[in-house]
């Protein structure tokens, strides 16, 4: 006969307090370590400021830091906290974005806004086509040389790859989008106005016009799937 092994309900009580209270661990130095990378940020930002350093900005200098928080914790297998503090596109997308283009929006003067409207138009509908097209024509010939190769985390081997053509437009349809938080985050509005609008503007444009060709593509390759697209 076989031998079966029964735990008791104790025994299971008590790894599920472990897990709990690993847990709990878990999420109360992630908020520790949100609240000291908040305080970095602030300390870095008045510190450049008071010493009018030309070089670095204070997101960069918080961006090393965290990346080597995150090395130091996988250094040390902390891989539950390591999940806990990933960055959450989604949230940042749907919570975070639209406060910061709003509030630049809101505070930017109308007038040199419409002033440079056909600069805006030209940079962002005009040069967000041109990069997608340009980048689209490059990917898909380099993909079909055949010189594109992937690396595989698990195995660590590299593998060649093949980007259909689909694949090639969804991809630079998000490349062809620019970073219009960096852009505005960088140039002042009461040293250079007419160059802040002009950012602001194309950046605005550039994004509305990455999204729609974006949208383009997927419900095109979608209806043309059976069709080898």
């Amino acid at each position: 006969m076989s031998e079966e092994i029964i735990t008791s309900p104790g025994e299971i009580t008590g790894e599920h307090a472990v897990h709990e209270h690993s847990h709990e661990h878990a999420i109360s130095t992630g908020a520790i370590v949100i609240i000291l990378g908040i305080l970095f940020y602030m300390t870095m930002g008045s510190y450049i400021e008071k010493n009018h350093l030309s070089i670095g900005h204070e997101a960069s200098f918080t961006i090393i830091a965290g990346m080597l928080v995150s090395y130091s914790l996988i250094l040390q297998n902390e891989y539950e906290l390591v999940k806990l503090l990933k960055f959450d596109e989604n949230a940042f997308f749907f919570y975070c974005l639209p406060p910061i283009v709003f509030a630049s929006g809101f505070n930017m003067q109308r007038g040199n806004f419409f002033a440079n409207i056909k600069t805006v138009l030209l940079l962002g509908i005009c040069g967000t086509f041109i990069a997608f097209f340009s980048f689209s024509a490059m990917t898909m010939y380099v993909s079909r040389l055949g010189v594109l190769t992937a690396f595989d985390g698990d195995t660590f081997e590299w593998s060649n790859i093949k980007l259909s053509d689909a694949e090639c437009l969804l991809m630079c349809s998000l490349l062809c989008s620019s970073d219009v938080i960096a852009a505005v985050s960088i140039v002042s509005y009461e040293k250079q106005p007419k160059l802040f609008s002009v950012v602001f503007g194309e950046g605005i444009m550039n994004d509305a016009v990455s999204i729609i060709l974006f949208n383009t593509v997927s419900k095109y390759a979608k209806a043309n799937n059976n069709k080898g697209f």
